[in-house]
């Protein structure tokens, strides 16, 4: 085993917010909150609190090895594994390069320059150099450069790394939840069939989801229908980065009425090819297929131009506003919860800050509120 490799994963793991929070403090606090409610009372001869206990420690584990299982099937499709496997030398060693042969170097044709959409070196061929690949999970890319046409498609294979744990964990916990004499039977059928639905979607997501690029159109392929733009009616490809974490850049088109769409599986988390190669491939047949008489739409351009100004959307920092919101309820639920305000029934807390209130409510008004404060603020600006 290495050490050194070792204490680097134990170090990256707290910096993990998710892993954090869903495999470590979200059961500590649930059995801090439940576990204080039925204190003293026993299920199925077992003393309540030790019950929760195992089962939320359960619940840390099986979280935090499903996060895990999905970092090993994207560390598993950009060769990192395999790099761990090779042996590594025991101790220092040196190359050295060959002679340098008197042979004149060849010719070289004309240089290009770098640009955000085309990097130095990175012609957007088939045959860019290594230094404009990138190792992506995802995405295998069929090009005819005959026939001028791009498929943008997930291959699909790695989702079963992740979808195979799952998909077992839920159904043995079905025949568990069926195997309760006070359950219903519809109850299992009723989580089964969501469960089901849930694991379709994401199928469904990956394997519909496209982007075609032919001769006459240029096709967007969503889980619910086919958006078809002819090149004529395209006024822009570009790459526009959001602030993930980690931040991501897509590749995003704009029809004839300045409407922003994003094109599935083009972005430089899924491509293999570096993204601004794909984007100029992209932009090259737009070039050629849109006739020798374009020009952009004037409200197109105004779209564009504002969406170019303020690149996340008015409904998105709202979102962030319900979170924050929602985040604010749960900490005055669980000080209410504790300090026993709820005890009467009939006070302030139980009218106005009922758990209804907190959770639903307040994350609500947070969105609104922030929502409607973003867009009135850019429309004043």
């Amino acid at each position: 085993m290495n050490t050194t490799y070792l204490r680097m994963e134990l170090k990256r793991l707290p910096r993990n917010k998710r892993a954090l929070i869903f495999g470590m403090l979200m059961p500590a606090v649930l059995l801090l909150v439940f576990g204080g409610l039925n204190k003293g009372q026993t299920l199925n001869g077992v003393d309540a609190s030790a019950y929760l206990m195992v089962s939320l420690g359960v619940f840390g584990s099986m979280t935090s090895a499903m996060g895990r299982g999905g970092s090993i099937a994207v560390e598993r499709g950009i060769g990192w594994n395999r790099q761990l496997r090779s042996p590594s030398p025991k101790a220092p060693y040196a190359t050295t390069s060959p002679r340098r042969s008197a042979r004149p170097a060849p010719a070289r044709g004309p240089r290009r320059s770098a640009s955000p959409t085309n990097p130095a070196g990175c012609n957007g061929q088939s045959t860019s150099p290594p230094s404009c690949q990138r190792a992506g999970p995802a995405t295998v890319v069929t090009v005819t450069n005959t026939q001028l046409r791009r498929v943008y498609r997930n291959s699909g294979h790695e989702v079963w790394f992740v979808l195979a744990p799952v998909m077992l964990v839920g159904v043995l916990l079905v025949v568990r939840f069926a195997t309760f004499d006070e359950v219903p039977v519809i109850a299992p059928i009723g989580v089964a069939l969501v469960f089901a639905a849930l694991v379709g979607y994401v199928i469904r997501s990956v394997y519909r989801t496209a982007t075609i690029a032919d001769d006459v159109h240029l096709r967007i392929v969503g889980l619910t229908g086919t958006r078809q733009i002819a090149w004529r009616n395209v006024q822009g490809i570009e790459i526009e980065l959001r602030r993930t974490r980690p931040p991501m850049q897509v590749a995003v088109v704009y029809d004839a009425a300045g409407g922003k769409l994003d094109l599935p599986h083009v972005n430089d988390h899924s491509l293999v090819t570096a993204l601004p190669a794909e984007v100029g491939q992209l932009r090259r047949i737009w070039e050629l297929r849109r006739g020798d008489d374009w020009k952009p739409t004037s409200p197109a351009a105004a779209h564009i131009a504002y969406d170019r100004k303020h690149p996340t959307p008015a409904w998105a920092i709202g979102l962030v506003g319900g979170f924050a919101g929602l985040v604010v309820g749960v900490a005055l639920f669980f000080i209410l919860l504790a300090s026993d305000a709820y005890t009467g029934g009939d006070g302030f807390a139980s009218t106005y800050l009922s758990p209804f209130v907190l959770l639903v409510g307040l994350p609500v008004a947070g969105a609104v509120l922030t929502g409607v404060a973003v867009a009135v603020r850019r429309r004043a600006g």
